[in-house]
């Protein structure tokens, strides 16, 4: 094909090859415009297990193998129920006393409290939240139904499990926590408020590990102290007897 046969063919079907793309930018536009709005935010967590500065395994002697179970065992604790209880009772706390600024439109069974009865549901979430405790099925045998409650504002654990993602990428020492919501806002409070808590409760697990470590330490010493301080006195006694 010659080009002026190519110009005539293109010169006839112009408003097709304009219109095509129009169309179809146009109908791309109101499909996206319909899909509901997601906000990603992400936070990272330096565990020290592969950084020389912390020095919590040498290069010489890393087994990998060992390091990469400790990146898992870490990333379970994130979800542990107790973990995700904690956030949960922070999220209703923060929508209870923020009524115009609350992450999520109340749910019906939230809504229909009346104002007496937020303010209790936040004096029990806090006493939850001080004593760190599991959020089950009995909870709803009280005044207010918790579990349930929490469960309709989409703070509930199974929901908070599947939503969070943990990743951990490999030969780094950074933990990736990623959690999409309709609100940009709710989003940067979950990876930020789940990552503080964890800390604090990790760190508290270690410190209080380390302290029995100690104090089994410290009975040993002294239960072998005492043995031979016994095995000592005998053995003085003896000489004192044979007249050494």
């Amino acid at each position: 094909m010659d080009i002026k046969s190519l110009l005539k063919l293109i010169n006839k079907y112009k408003w097709v090859l304009i219109l095509v793309p129009i169309i179809a930018v146009t109908i791309t536009y109101f499909l996206v415009q319909n899909l509901p709005k997601q906000y990603s935010s992400e936070v990272q967590i330096s565990t020290g297990l592969l950084d020389p500065s912390k020095k919590v395994i040498s290069n010489e002697n890393t087994d990998f193998f060992q390091v990469s179970q400790q990146f898992n065992q870490i990333m379970e604790k994130f979800k542990m129920k107790k973990i995700m209880n904690i956030l949960a009772y922070n999220l209703m706390i923060h929508d209870l006393e923020n009524p115009k600024k609350s992450f999520r439109k109340y749910s019906e069974k939230l809504d229909s409290l009346n104002a007496q009865n937020r303010a209790e549901l936040i004096q029990i979430f806090k006493e939850k939240l001080a004593t760190k405790s599991i959020l089950t099925l009995s909870d709803n045998n009280g005044k207010y139904k918790l579990y349930n409650l929490v469960g309709s504002m989409g703070y509930g654990e199974e929901t908070l499990r599947k939503q969070i993602e943990i990743n951990h990428a490999d030969n780094s020492d950074l933990i990736t926590l990623e959690y999409v919501s309709e609100n940009p806002e709710l989003s940067a409070y979950v990876v930020n408020t789940l990552a503080a808590d964890f800390i604090s409760n990790y760190s508290s697990e270690i410190s209080f590990n380390q302290n029995n470590s100690i104090v089994l330490l410290d009975s040993l010493l002294k239960q072998k102290e005492a043995t031979m301080n016994e095995k000592n006195n005998a053995l003085a006694a003896f000489k004192k007897i044979r007249g050494f």
